[in-house]
């Protein structure tokens, strides 16, 4: 009866809170965005409800909390307003099976368990669980549906029981729907046609995942009163076509996107600021009330806007990240938008989106190797669920953009991986002109990115790589990451490379990298020796090397090698995946074709492309003729940005704030007035 009262509490708190309920949705594949009904019933949830899409593909309830998703989950509860009313929907059950290594938990004992620590943790947050029971699979034979799931069901019924826990049986439902759809009509739910890649008998395309969240929002109205809301309008699930047959035009993917991130590879589900307040930054100075510091510093969920544009100079002060649950949406700022010169950004926090920065740290007149260097943005520790999307980054005295974190934190290599950054996508950036013979305690030190040892998950796409010597990128020793459709242009001797260093992994087992390449183009500049290749290895760890769809080419467009070498260690290339099967990418990704990238990743990439920042402007006229060189200071190229200031009020009902896109769409930003 307890617990009721608790359900009682929080319906009362629905009426008297100002803010809408949160719901989290927690859980598999089959709730999880891309593939499952979760994003589809979040939209029917929303607005009269704060609706985050947790759920995760291939998690059981033992792996989801082991990997740290859960931790994720409850700091984004624990970051609510405060008395504010939050339900969280758990379904788990498809990959808590047998015969899936490292997620499969016993049905009698561990099931049970973990979903009963769910809804401990979740009332001790004073907020409602809610078990779902698994989507049954769209299998049949002789037309009955069959039911490997029922005994996993069965167990979660059992605990809502005996937890006094609000239970939607998800399991019936679909079962009903798939049976009065019929054998013939349930593939019609899946991501893809019969026979095609991606079509199975579990995930959910667009039709499928609109049937389901419709019937699982009724329940949720039925059985969850607090949450009986008005709900938003849905489309008709029955006009929703059904996959169609792939054709060899219907394959390729989309265009690169000129505005916002199209795909977040395995950091999807980054949740930034979504749901949180708006805090607007309205001076340019670097500290100080209403600056962008002071928003960076502030608690909680936050969405930054910007309400003036122009160049905040940092005076050799980093900006740091430390709380989570922020995106920094620089596309709404006035024209020019916003440079930062004389520092850069630290991340070290999860659930962070950067959209629209320039980043330009330089060396600002100081002595050669007199240290005091810069990255232009990095992750650090405890950087995860990062997406740096849409900035222009370059004249960095370290690398122009990074990843980082400790190396060996912790017992094993699992746990080396969750200790440093993970999850991390960088896409659509121009990352350019590293300074060379700069204040680098080091020297030499043009450099692009480097992807620190054990991180995990990173997908570098649709980057442009120009006039950065080296690192372009560096994966360093156990990285697990894929590049997609990056130009490389005017490297200097290493473009892509890996290198597990030996005298810094000495007393710990080496391990194995793992690195796809695919749809990259690398373009000889005037700095890069002949011969210089896609991907060079080095160093004494070996590498799973997957490559497919990759262009090398020298100044004249000769063909180049795709892969080398530049030490004369031990370390191996060794094959990874197949054309099947490839290894290292993220789900759902299609690569444009490599042949195709130059046309358009120069009108995507960088910050704000509908407004080109000159100094951007120069560096693209310079990678389309082939000219451009590696630097030592700013002052070679085009110096710091001299931008008059602009201000302009922040109008929050312009902007779609779950992505923070223009209602108007992105082109109305093409008609912003320039200064």
């Amino acid at each position: 009866m307890r617990h009721l009262a608790l359900a009682t509490l929080l319906l009362a708190a629905v009426s008297a809170w100002a803010e809408p309920p949160t719901v989290l949705l927690v859980g598999d594949s089959t709730m999880a965005p891309q593939t499952g009904y979760g994003d589809a019933l979040c939209e029917r949830l929303e607005p009269a409800a704060l609706c985050l899409n947790l759920g995760r593909g291939g998690r059981s309830s033992a792996s989801y909390r082991a990997e740290g998703l859960w931790e994720r989950a409850l700091a984004r509860l624990r970051a609510r307003p405060e008395a504010s009313p939050a339900w969280v929907l758990i379904q788990f059950g498809h990959n808590d099976q047998p015969g899936k290594p490292g997620r499969s938990t016993d049905l009698q004992r561990e099931y049970p368990a973990n979903l009963a620590r769910y809804v401990e943790d979740v009332r001790a947050l004073k907020a409602q669980p809610v078990l779902v029971t698994p989507l049954r699979r769209r299998q049949f034979s002789q037309g009955l549906l069959q039911d490997d799931l029922q005994p996993w069901a069965q167990a979660m019924q059992g605990v809502a029981q005996e937890l006094d826990v609000p239970l939607l049986d998800l399991h019936r439902l679909s079962a009903e729907l798939l049976q009065t759809l019929g054998e013939a009509a349930a593939p019609t739910l899946a991501q893809a046609a019969p026979g095609q890649p991606g079509y199975d008998h579990t995930h959910l395309g667009a039709r499928g995942a609109c049937f389901f969240a419709a019937l699982l929002s009724a329940e949720v109205a039925r059985k969850l009163p607090g949450l009986d809301l008005p709900r938003s309008a849905a489309p008709d699930c029955e006009q929703i076509p059904a996959p169609a047959l792939a054709s060899a035009d219907t394959a390729l993917a989309p265009p690169l996107n000129p505005h916002t991130h199209t795909h977040a590879g395995w950091a999807v589900g980054t949740l930034g600021g979504r749901g949180g307040r708006i805090i607007k930054v309205s001076t340019l100075a670097d500290q100080g009330p209403g600056s962008l510091r002071a928003a960076l510093e502030a608690k909680g969920p936050r969405i930054v806007v910007f309400e003036v544009g122009g160049v905040i100079d940092l005076g050799g002060r980093e900006l740091q990240i430390v709380h989570p649950f922020i995106t920094i949406a620089g596309q709404t700022a006035p024209a020019p938008g916003i440079s930062l010169i004389k520092g850069g950004i630290a991340v070290r926090a999860h659930d962070v989106i950067i959209q629209h920065l320039s980043v330009r740290p330089g060396a600002y007149g100081r002595a050669p190797r007199s240290g005091h260097d810069h990255d232009g943005i990095g992750t650090q520790a405890g950087a995860h669920h990062v997406i740096v999307d849409h900035c222009s980054l370059s004249w960095a005295t370290d690398e122009n953009l990074s990843v980082g974190g400790p190396r060996f934190q912790g017992p094993d290599p699992a746990a080396w991986r969750l200790a440093t950054s993970h999850h991390i996508t960088y896409s659509n950036n121009l990352i350019f002109e590293g300074l060379s013979n700069s204040v680098h305690a080091k020297g030499e030190h043009s450099k692009g990115s480097l992807i620190h040892d054990n991180a995990s998950a990173v997908l570098l796409l649709g980057n442009v790589y120009a006039s950065n010597r080296e690192r372009n990128a560096l994966f360093k020793g156990g990285v697990q990451a894929a590049m997609v459709n990056n130009l490389i242009y005017n490297p200097g001797p290493r473009a892509a490379h890996y290198n597990l260093l030996g005298n810094e992994w000495q007393g710990q087992p080496h391990q194995t990298g793992k690195i796809a390449l695919v749809g990259n183009v690398l373009r000889h500049g005037p700095d890069t020796p002949a011969d210089t290749p896609l991907f060079s290895l080095g160093g004494q760890g070996d590498v799973e090397l997957y490559l497919a769809d990759n262009l090398a080419h020298d100044r004249q467009g000769a063909a180049l090698p795709l892969t080398g070498r530049y030490s004369a260690g031990a370390a191996q290339i060794l094959p990874a995946g197949d054309a099947a099967r490839p290894a290292d990418l993220p789900p759902r990704l299609q690569a444009l074709p490599a042949r195709q990238l130059e046309d358009r990743i120069l009108h995507t990439a960088g910050a704000r492309p509908w407004d080109r920042d000159p100094i951007d402007a120069k560096l693209l006229s310079d990678v389309l003729e082939g000219r451009g060189q590696i630097i030592d200071s700013e002052t070679q190229s085009s110096g710091f940005p001299r931008h008059a200031p602009r201000s302009r009020p922040f109008d929050a009902a312009a902007w779609d704030l779950r992505d923070m896109s223009p209602k108007a769409g992105w082109t109305s930003l093409h008609r912003d007035p320039k200064p």
